[in-house]
């Protein structure tokens, strides 16, 4: 938060509000650049923060002097300003300057309205001054303290007309805030509701890792079955082979007579004596087989021969 420069040969006393804690007021003073000040500070003594309070024109840069607080009422204080210098004269045999006007600063705690539904705030802020001549006699001074102890607390709109640039500057620094705590809920519902769909997306992500890791396997058993399906397929292929192999072999071997030329038995063939043709090999009759008329070739009985049987064969 904000906080005074540095400086010296100022004036502080304390504020009090009732029971609550001590507040500490601080005034002008001198600052490093040799600087005569006129702000005022409030130091919360609780909570180690300072508030600058808005200061008018009547209050004058001093420093050296003495500041003491009366307390006319809870939450209405006056704080008297005496004495003091107006400026710093370094070096020199000069004597400093110095003030005998006296100046009442009239400090009120009011009630600053809080965002968010916290309670209400207090704040010591500076409702009047008086200097000079405008404080009179002590009668009329003491008549303007009884009418100023009848007077009702003030509020936050009646310290508005009196420091009204602080008032702004304090309600649009509560409209900021205001504003920046609906930023904050509307970016955290946002991230909320991505944070949700990025969850959504991860859930869904691992659904489909789960799924693919499944095909995959599955593919890679299906793969298996099918390479050991090959494997068994090229194994029978090669033991077919190998059969026929050994089948034609051994019909090879076979006597001429027990080879199987015959795609039909012979004795369902019955030739009915009737030629239709002669040649130099064999001569065709008129045969029945299974009821039906074919012609059969005969080899002449002369040249039927082992040699001769598979030259006709081929």
């Amino acid at each position: 938060g904000p906080w005074p420069v540095g400086r010296a040969q100022h004036a502080a006393c304390c504020l009090n509000y009732g029971e609550e804690h001590p507040q500490l007021l601080v005034s002008g003073g001198w600052d490093n650049d040799n600087n005569t000040l006129k702000d005022l500070w409030v130091l919360d003594v609780e909570t180690g923060t300072w508030k600058e309070l808005a200061v008018s024109e009547d209050v004058q840069p001093r420093w050296g002097h003495t500041v003491t607080a009366f307390t006319l009422k809870p939450g209405l204080v006056e704080a008297t300003v005496f004495g003091g210098s107006p400026k710093l004269v370094p070096g020199g045999d000069d004597p400093q300057p110095r003030l005998s006007e006296t100046t009442i600063l009239q400090l009120e705690s009011v009630e600053i309205p809080t965002p968010g539904g916290r309670p209400s705030a207090r704040e010591w802020v500076l409702v009047g001054v008086a200097k000079g001549t405008q404080l009179g006699s002590p009668e009329r001074l003491r008549e303007k303290r009884k009418m100023i102890s009848k007077q009702p607390k003030a509020t936050a709109e009646a310290a508005h007309a009196n420091h009204g640039d602080v008032y702004v500057e304090l309600q649009a620094s509560q409209e900021r805030e205001r504003t920046l705590q609906a930023r904050i809920a509307t970016l955290s519902k946002r991230a909320t509701a991505a944070e949700e769909r990025a969850t959504t997306a991860m859930e869904r992500a691992t659904t489909a890792e789960e799924r693919a890791t499944t095909a995959e396997r599955r593919l890679a058993h299906s793969e298996r079955r099918i390479d050991e399906a090959q494997r068994v397929a090229e194994e029978a292929n090669r033991r077919a082979q190998e059969a026929e192999q050994r089948a034609t072999e051994a019909e090879r071997r076979l006597p001429i007579e027990d080879q199987p030329f015959w795609a039909v038995g012979r004795e369902e063939i019955q030739f009915t004596g009737e030629t239709l043709g002669k040649g130099g090999w064999a001569e065709v009759r008129v045969a029945k087989f299974r009821g039906v008329r074919l012609a059969a070739k005969c080899l002449h009985s002369q040249i039927v021969s082992p040699y001769n049987r598979d030259l006709f064969i081929r």
